[in-house]
């Protein structure tokens, strides 16, 4: 009698957990689809799944198949807030919108200091600047905890306006850049002088001279190994302006057709974006009841822009113009949008009405920017004496998750990255292929990565090229996952 019960139970213990029969392909084929607030929690399910989740093929799969997340950081009047949200949108369902949010604070996940604002993400990682003339920027990747701490290219001198994180493949290095004054006059023109930060060197160096018209970043503005900008406010030369951090030499993409000079110095006017792998401009005219979206579909060729959409019906305006910032598009029509630094509401071209969502929960102002959430190291990028930790953040230490409980954020041990250095160089955009020969003491324990995977999780016929992965729909249980 007690065999039989003995027996059944483990009938059920096996059938609850039949996705561990599974090969580790398909487990992380499947596990890097979830949001990354799934993902932290997942690593707390067992060691396999820890072991799968740090493997260098599950860290390029997520980020290449990572959604673009939404970075809220309130502007109070009185109390800076040093606290930022990261929203990521379910897609599988519209209406209402479910949001999979984390929040990030200093204790747990940020650089330790009293005044920082968003620059911009690239890759997984995120650059912070402080607001004070000798303040420095920090690149770092929140979900680790792990920031770099880079001073100002020239002590008492005020930051520009411009500035951004970016990344070359040709050298496949991460850099920053970043602009500071006094300004300087050249053929009646004004500029600002220039610098760029190699992480890899952990150095400064000048680029000569930025265009000197007041910046401010779009929501997400890297594209093509560029940063894209329009001009803020005053007379402005060009439309559009870049970055290109392979040459690191500034530049102008050309305008779509039938823009005027009230359009070269007022941002009012314009809004940039990228969509699915193109720019996009968004051009406000006359009448303040809508506004046209461009889309340039080759890009750098002028005669590529097409207007796509008309967005209409667009709430009424007070006595001051209102912004809208398309931020993401869905395949139902349905557009999320920036609305007045204050709110994020969704417009459906179908019905061409717009409604509330609830992505931000603040009563203030904010600033907010795209950002892909990644489980990468800035141990991969750059030099590890660089590296810092936040401070008091323990093993497996949690992240503050917003409407559900408190989920892990990740942590590795000290020898980790070093054993994940040996193999990602090869994988991840950025990671020191000159950094094979220091790593090559732990080569051993990446060589021997699959098999100790193996030993966790039964491992039948494992093919490791993600070309020819098994199909998950010879797995019939999982469809009811």
């Amino acid at each position: 009698m007690n065999r039989n019960k003995k027996r059944a139970g483990s009938d059920v213990s096996e059938s609850s957990c039949k996705i561990q029969v599974l090969p580790p392909n398909i487990i992380i084929d499947i596990l890097s689809r979830l949001p990354i607030r799934t993902i932290l929690s997942c690593k707390r399910v067992c060691k396999g799944w820890l072991r799968l989740i740090s493997h260098p093929r599950f860290l390029n799969l997520q980020l290449s198949r990572s959604s673009t997340a939404v970075l809220v950081k309130t502007v109070p009047s009185v109390h800076h807030s040093r606290k930022i949200t990261l929203t990521q949108v379910d897609q599988r369902v519209s209406t209402p919108f479910r949001f999979h949010k984390l929040v990030f604070t200093p204790k747990n996940n940020l650089p330790s200091s009293s005044k920082f604002g968003l620059v911009n993400s690239c890759n997984g990682f995120l650059c912070l600047a402080g607001v004070e003339k000798d303040d420095p920027i920090w690149v770092c990747n929140p979900i680790l905890g792990e920031y770099v701490t880079i001073p100002p290219p020239v002590e008492g001198r005020n930051r520009g306006s411009f500035g951004g994180l970016g990344f070359c493949t040709v050298t496949n290095r991460y850099k920053v850049l970043q602009t500071f004054y006094p300004n300087v006059e050249l053929s009646g023109k004004r500029y600002l002088n220039a610098a760029i930060y190699c992480l890899y060197t952990a150095t400064w160096r000048s680029i000569g001279y930025a265009p000197g018209v007041p910046v401010a970043l779009p929501f997400n503005s890297l594209l093509h190994g560029s940063l894209h900008w329009v001009p803020n406010v005053g007379k402005s030369a060009e439309y559009i302006y870049s970055f290109n951090f392979e040459t690191e030499e500034f530049g102008s993409v050309p305008p779509p057709p039938g823009l005027d000079e009230t359009h070269k110095g007022f941002s009012d006017y314009l809004r940039l974006g990228v969509l699915e792998g193109c720019l996009f401009l968004c051009v406000f005219g006359d009448d303040t009841t809508k506004f046209d979206i461009w889309v340039m579909k080759d890009y750098g060729v002028k005669e590529s822009w097409t207007k796509q959409l008309v967005i209409e019906n667009l709430y009424p305006r007070d006595l001051s113009p209102d912004y809208y910032e398309p931020i993401q598009f869905f395949n139902n029509g349905d557009i999320l949008m920036l609305y007045n630094y204050c709110e994020v509401v969704c417009y459906n071209t179908e019905t061409k009405t717009f409604r509330c969502t609830n992505l931000t929960r603040t009563r203030n102002l904010f600033d907010s920017i795209a950002h892909i959430p990644s489980l990468f190291s800035l141990y991969h990028v750059t030099r590890r004496d660089q590296v810092q930790r936040v401070k008091g953040r323990k093993e497996c230490a949690n992240l503050c998750v917003q409407g559900t409980v408190d989920c892990p954020g990740l942590e590795t041990s000290h020898n980790e990255p070093a054993r994940f250095d040996s193999t990602l160089y090869q994988g991840h955009p950025g990671q020191n292929a000159d950094h094979r020969t220091e790593f090559m003491s732990t080569a051993n324990a990446a060589a021997n990565f699959d098999h100790n995977i193996a030993q966790g999780i039964p491992t039948p016929h494992i093919n490791d090229d993600f070309g020819n992965l098994a199909s998950i729909d010879s797995y019939p249980f999982l469809w009811h996952l």
